[in-house]
């Protein structure tokens, strides 16, 4: 690790209770106690600035927001920046990545780069700033191999400036989470109530569950513009006594405690951090058969979870049946996700990769 102190600003939207805005805190966190000088630049407050305030890195909040006031928050954030003059900025998510950006090359800061954290389809203009902004940028992070494919061929940017960091999680933070499989069972999913997220197809197919699992129950955790659709399917297929819309989960290791199987029915995925949670609970888990959540459960003998066709409610019910029937077969998968987050995902490492990408980039500034 480098004896000088850098100093870097880390920009996300929120501090919501959210994958992204996580493991920006967490990064913040783990390079502060590197000694790392961190800063951490947000548009919107939230429950994560006490994470944040108990490990001693300064909060800067802009105020206002994504929309027409979005010139407010980059004149806010580009004279921040220049008050605290870092060396390095680093945007996540694209909100972040458009005001961030845009007010570090306003403030001259040497190094702009930023994480990518998903590829959802967004409206036009999104796509070009995303692109113009990329070529401009002294370092891309994608934080999947799938994501890595992504920079290179929607964003052009050139392979050598971009660089693969997975997610990572605090494995000792979920040791409370761990318990045997019990019967009836509980599902757990995590996630934005949004249609990428697959909730739909996850209530389909629990309520198929529950006609073979009367005492069976299923909590969604999260929170977003799909709750009324999700909310009227429950009542339409008489599950609102199983089926719980618990909102945003402060306490993921609580939430977890209370987990049997997990459920990632997604349509589409980076890398989730709720289904390394999930893991490091040692949680069986389901996900959809996707790229990056094979390659991040694994197949065959050393698989740490069990990969469905994704949008067939189908499948997912035969699925999650099956290993409520097999809790033997459960508890091997916990375990086997356990090994996995504590040999490749852990946060730690992730810090680590961080540093290196950092100083890898402050020294080629610095030459030139």
């Amino acid at each position: 690790m480098s004896t000088e102190r850098h100093r870097v600003a880390l920009v996300v939207n929120s501090l919501a209770l959210a994958g992204a805005e996580r493991m920006t805190v967490d990064l913040a966190c783990g390079l502060a106690a590197r000694d790392w000088d961190v800063h951490v630049l947000v548009v919107r407050d939230g429950p994560l600035r006490a994470q944040l305030e108990a490990t001693g890195v300064p909060v800067h909040v802009t105020g206002a927001e994504f929309d027409w006031r979005w010139p407010v928050i980059v004149t806010r954030m580009t004279r921040l920046l220049r008050q605290l003059e870092p060396q390095i900025v680093h945007t996540n998510l694209i909100g972040s990545d458009v005001v961030g950006g845009i007010a570090a090359r306003l403030a001259g800061v040497p190094v702009v780069m930023s994480t990518q954290h998903d590829s959802y389809a967004r409206p036009a203009v999104f796509g070009w700033y995303r692109r113009w902004a990329a070529q401009r940028t002294d370092a891309v992070v994608a934080v999947s191999p799938g994501l890595l494919e992504y920079c290179n061929t929607v964003l052009h940017m050139e392979r050598e400036r971009v660089h693969v960091i997975e997610n990572g999680v605090d494995v000792d933070r979920f040791t409370e989470s761990v318990s045997e499989q019990r019967r009836p069972p509980t599902f757990g999913a995590v996630g934005s109530l949004i249609p990428v997220k697959g909730h739909t197809t996850l209530v389909r197919a629990f309520a198929s569950v529950h006609d073979s699992e009367p005492g069976a129950r299923l909590i969604i955790a999260g929170d977003g513009p799909e709750r009324p659709v999700l909310a009227a399917l429950i009542e339409t297929l008489e599950l609102p006594d199983a089926v719980e819309l618990k909102g945003v989960v402060a306490d993921m290791p609580e939430y977890l405690s209370h987990v049997d199987i997990f459920v990632q029915p997604s349509l589409q995925e980076a890398l989730p951090v709720a289904v390394l949670e999930a893991m490091a609970a040692r949680k069986p888990v389901i996900a959809s058969e996707l790229p990056t959540l094979r390659m991040l459960l694994g197949e065959g003998p050393d698989a740490a979870g069990v990969l469905v066709s994704a949008n067939d409610p189908d499948a997912l019910a035969a699925a999650m049946n099956g290993l409520v029937e097999t809790p033997e077969q459960a508890r091997e998968l916990g375990q086997a996700g356990y090994r996995a987050v504590l040999a490749k995902y852990s946060l730690a490492s992730m810090v680590e990769r961080y540093e290196s990408v950092y100083l890898e980039v402050l020294d080629a500034k610095s030459r030139g």
